[in-house]
């Protein structure tokens, strides 16, 4: 008799430890209604059907397995609200937000909050958000394993945190399997996919680009700048720039140094150079005939007068191309165009007379001089050809006494020709008067 009072009594006692064996009134359970209006009620990988159900006159949830497997869940006398699924390689999770007043899922939520439950139902994990409340309409968005022992899970919040107004604050964070957060990151006005692939979390913001975080959540390429087009920046969120405040998806192209600050306080001091790019064949390291210009953005300058973004210098010479940015941001590129000569120089020697035709400024013997100068006495000479203030090319020549030039020669020959002329017509001069002379004799006798 003793022994059977003992098994009775050890029943009671195993009976009333198991929390899932306590005596509940079965009746009046309804199936749990999300805010969006869909039932929590879906299959699993191995071919459960989960629901998640409440009890009508109290603040009692359970989740129901299709075998009838029941597992009960009190949260504090929370309402759930926006319950989604998630299942992992060993367990169950609902996870969402729970609101401060039973049944009303007004838009004042209270937390976000996980449920992880083993896959037999025999246990469960449930984690309240400690942050502080940020908005309204916190809840949990996604989440997905990451490693053997983490998941990924995000959160979001609609509303103002440090001054600025988010549409899709989310806080993305890294937790273990009993969901201890490990590290936590932001990312402001998103709306976002997140997908897992070689250990690198993609969080992909569906209006504009994707920042990237590796497993230990630091920023890759952190203050959302695109280095992709240069001469560009691009804002991947909704940051204060230079104490204005820009929306996402803004493009800078005006040089210069640019404080950026975001929704988290976080600074960051870049310097934006613009894109130069000069267009032109070369001879070397000059440009030859002409020179295009194209410059991203910024006042430019070309040999201190102000010039279009886009050009074409054609005039041989020596420039310098400044731009001008915010911020006495200042830089500048130099490049030349070659000038020409044009004279025919045969054996280093040219004659008294000859001109020196050129492009661009010439100095001869010390002296500058233009294009069409006309050498009026022998000598030794030394000609530089400059673009600006740069020799481009020397040139030494000879200009000696005895050389007759072509101009000279030219003289010579119509002299020799007048001299020729004046002879013959002197003799046929000569002649017909002679003659005449002969023909007045022979009319006379």
């Amino acid at each position: 008799m003793k022994k059977y009072i003992l098994i009775l009594f050890l029943l009671l006692i195993f009976t009333f430890s198991v929390p899932n064996a306590k005596a509940i009134d079965n009746t009046g359970w309804i199936l749990f209604k999300k805010t969006t209006g869909e039932y929590i009620n879906v299959d699993t990988r191995n071919g459960d059907n989960i629901k998640l159900q409440k009890k009508t006159t109290e603040t009692l949830y359970r989740v129901v397995l299709n075998d009838g497997k029941a597992l009960y869940l009190n949260i504090d006398g929370k309402a759930f609200a926006y319950v989604n699924f998630f299942e992992s390689t060993s367990y169950y999770f609902l996870y969402g937000a729970a609101y401060r007043e039973i049944d009303t899922y007004s838009k004042d939520a209270y937390k976000p909050y996980i449920i992880r439950m083993n896959k037999d139902l025999s246990e469960s994990i449930i984690r309240f958000d400690l942050r502080e409340d940020i908005g309204n309409t916190p809840y949990y968005t996604s989440m997905m394993e990451f490693g053997a022992d983490n998941l990924i899970v995000t959160e979001l919040y609609n509303g103002t945190f440090n001054g600025i107004t988010y549409n899709g604050l989310y806080v993305v964070h890294s937790m273990d399997k009993d969901l201890n957060i490990i590290s936590s990151v932001e990312t402001a006005n998103s709306e976002i996919t997140l997908s897992v692939a070689y250990d690198v979390i993609d969080l992909r913001d569906a209006r504009n680009n994707h920042t990237y975080f590796d497993i230990n959540f630091n920023r890759i390429d952190s203050y959302k700048r695109s280095e992709d087009i240069e001469g560009y920046f691009e804002l991947y969120t909704d940051t204060i720039v230079n104490d204005v405040f820009y929306p996402i998806g803004t493009i800078f192209s005006n040089p210069g140094i640019y404080v950026l600050e975001d929704g988290y306080h976080e600074k960051k001091t870049i310097t934006l150079s613009p894109s130069v790019k000069l267009l032109g064949d070369m001879e070397g390291e000059y440009y030859k005939e002409s020179v295009s210009y194209q410059v991203s953005g910024g006042l430019v300058e070309i040999n201190g007068e102000s010039a279009n973004l886009n050009g074409t210098i054609y005039k041989p010479g020596s420039y310098i191309l400044k731009i001008k940015g915010i911020d006495s941001y200042t830089t500048q590129k130099s490049f030349v165009i070659l000038p020409e000569f044009l004279t025919h120089i045969e054996n280093n020697s040219l004659n008294v007379g000859d001109t020196l035709k050129f492009t661009g400024t010439g100095i001869l013997n010390g002296n500058t001089i233009d294009s069409g100068y006309k050498i009026e006495n022998p000598g030794n000479y030394t000609f530089y050809l400059l673009a600006g203030d740069k020799v481009v090319d020397e040139i030494k020549f000879n200009v000696p006494d005895e050389v007759v030039t072509e101009e000279s020669r030219t003289y010579i020959y119509i002299i020799y020709a007048g001299i020729v002329v004046a002879i013959i017509s002197a003799i046929l001069i000569a002649v017909f008067a002679n003659k005449k002379k002969n023909i007045q004799k022979e009319s006379k006798s």
